[in-house]
Formats: structure tokens, sequence, C-alpha cells
């Protein structure tokens, strides 16, 4: 499946936040709200693996297909563009008072410890050891530290973020293919947009309801059990639901503008004889 590697990235995706300490008595304009949210870094290491899907063997077969992945994938899934069509998603999006109170509880102790071992977390040197110890840690885990990092997990959007994101690159893929004639060029983009939403939906999505909350016990686990109870609670609040739902929808309605972009653009390539 084209996803599988990139459950981990998505995963960390899906738990970065960093600290707005020097903003946390003001309102953040939408850049500043990605960046304190760590999702420009995301956006780096979500831009490589996209870029190294070349070597799959149904692209790297295709010698032109490959080039033509490389060339646009560098540029239109590139981490500025990404950010910057946040940026213009976001626009406008947070209310004051909203943005003050997420700012202020990150600026809290437990705000800055929380934000600290997302960071750790979501260092690519971690994801192997994150992904080895997982399931194994959530095994260990009381019946109380689920329920709250179950609770943490439906508060973030539950893996609706990694879901549409999976659901967005599939179907970049599958123009690829398209393009390449490795893929019927009588489907349209109806039918690769429901192909690739199936594709994901049965057998990426439940891996990720099953992994994202054993790799949030992961992150989590220097955290006893009152903080992440208190954590757990300002995510269920106004603040933390909303915040999180805004933030999950512009992300999708941004990487689908991209995705549509990539897919219109390695068709052209093809069709005019440049790949």
């Amino acid at each position: 499946m084209v996803i599988n590697r990139l459950t981990s990235l998505l995963a960390a995706v899906f738990l970065l936040v960093s600290t707005v300490v020097a903003h946390a008595g003001d309102t953040l304009n939408s850049r500043e709200w990605i960046k304190a949210w760590g999702i420009d870094a995301a956006f780096v290491s979500l831009s490589s693996q996209i870029q190294n899907m070349s070597a799959r063997p149904e692209i790297a077969r295709n010698k032109k297909l490959q080039k033509a992945w490389n060339t646009l994938s560098s540029e239109v899934y590139s981490a500025g563009r990404m950010e910057d069509g946040l940026v213009k998603e976001m626009d406008g999006l947070f209310a004051e008072e909203q943005t003050r109170e997420f700012a202020a509880f990150l600026a809290s102790p437990l705000g800055k410890r929380v934000t600290e071992l997302e960071r750790q977390s979501s260092d690519p040197k971690m994801q192997d050891e994150k992904m080895a110890k997982a399931a194994e840690l959530w095994a260990t885990q009381s019946e109380s530290r689920k329920n709250s990092i179950c609770s943490m997990f439906d508060s973030m959007g539950g893996a609706k973020s990694s879901v549409a994101t999976s659901i967005n690159i599939s179907f970049g893929f599958q123009k690829a293919m398209q393009a390449g004639g490795e893929l019927l060029k009588s489907y349209s983009d109806d039918i690769l947009w429901l192909r690739a939403r199936k594709g994901v939906i049965a057998s990426v999505a439940p891996k990720y309801r099953e992994l994202l909350p054993q790799m949030m016990a992961f992150t989590y686990r220097s955290l006893s059990d009152e903080d992440l109870e208190d954590y757990a609670r300002f995510l269920d609040s106004d603040a933390g639901r909303a915040t999180y739902k805004k933030i999950i929808d512009a992300q999708d309605r941004m990487m689908k503008s991209i995705t549509v972009e990539f897919g219109r653009r390695i068709m052209v390539e093809f069709e005019n004889g440049k790949a």
C-alpha cells in the first residue's frame, strides 16, 4: 500500500505542537500558528517522504515516470508550498479568545512539558524506536492512562488528519500511475478519489486507529497520570477541540489543492511529451 511507510510520519504530524511562550499574551497570525505547532518542520519530513516514493517499484520501473515524479513532487509537494498553502487556508480562522486560551496553555508548565515531549517524539531518529516499542508500552498502561489517551485521541480529531493526508497522497500516486500508462486513463478523477478513499479507509485507517493511541502513549510516557488527565481535559475543552478541528480541516483543503495540481501537471507532462 502506498501509505505504509508514511504511517509513523503522519502520526508525528498528528501530534506535533511547539512552544508559543513568546506569544502567550498575543494573538497569532496563521504562519505563527503553523510554526507554533511545529507543522512547518513536519512538512519538511512529509515532503521528503513523498519525493522518496519514486523508489517504489511501480514508479521506478518506468524511468520517464520516475523522472517526472522526482521533478514535480519536489516542486509541488515542497515544504514551502505546503506551508504557504496552509497559511492561506488558515487565514482568519482563529478567534482572539480561542487563540489566547490555547497560547496560554502552551505557555504553562504543563504546556511546555507537553511541547518538549512532542518535539522529541517527532524527531526522525525516534521513529523506529517509537514504532518498535509503542505496542509493548501500550500493553503495560493502566486503564486510566488508556482512557486519558483515548480521550485525547478523540479530542484531537481521531485519525482524521492522517487518513485525509493518506487519501490525498494515494490520489496523487494514482494520477502519476495513470499519466505513465500504469493505470487506465479511462478512470475519471472521481473514480480515482473513490479508489483512494476506499483503499485508505479499508487498509490504512484501522492501522491509524490502533497505532496512534499507542504512539501517544509512547510520546507522553513520562507524564504523570495527573498531568496526562489535565492535558486530556484541556484537549476536550472548547478551545482544544475547536483549534484541532480548524487545523485539520485547513490542512486537508491545502493538501487536496496541492494534490490536484500535482495530478494535473504530471498528466500534462506526459501529454506534451516532456516526460
